[in-house]
């Protein structure tokens, strides 16, 4: 299993009359096709921001912001993650010097 984030990039446009804006739902679904979702408001830290856990494998993702009454608002946004099998870091390949002007 891996940890992976989902970040949500958000801008703040008008209601449609009568709706009040409750939540984002994000749902992940795994490469075994396991479905897992978060609600977020904005109060996490960093905000919109949540974390799953997941086997390796193609994992996506998809964002739904919700009313009070638990109707969906606005379009749902994807996206998707080929989560690798074996931990990675940054290992330093390459260094270059030089002078400040």
């Amino acid at each position: 299993m891996r940890n992976i984030f989902v970040q949500l990039a958000v801008q703040q446009i008008a209601l449609p009359d009568g709706i009040v804006f409750d939540h984002i739902d994000i749902t992940v679904t795994d490469s075994a096709g396991v479905d897992s979702t978060q609600a977020v408001n904005g109060v996490e830290s960093p905000s919109y921001q949540a974390l799953f856990s997941v086997p390796e494998g193609l994992t996506k993702a998809k964002a739904q912001a919700m009313d009070t009454d638990g109707n969906p608002i606005g379009p749902v946004l994807n996206g998707s993650l080929d989560v690798p099998s074996v931990a990675t870091f940054p290992q330093p390949v390459g260094i270059t010097l030089g002078l400040v002007p």
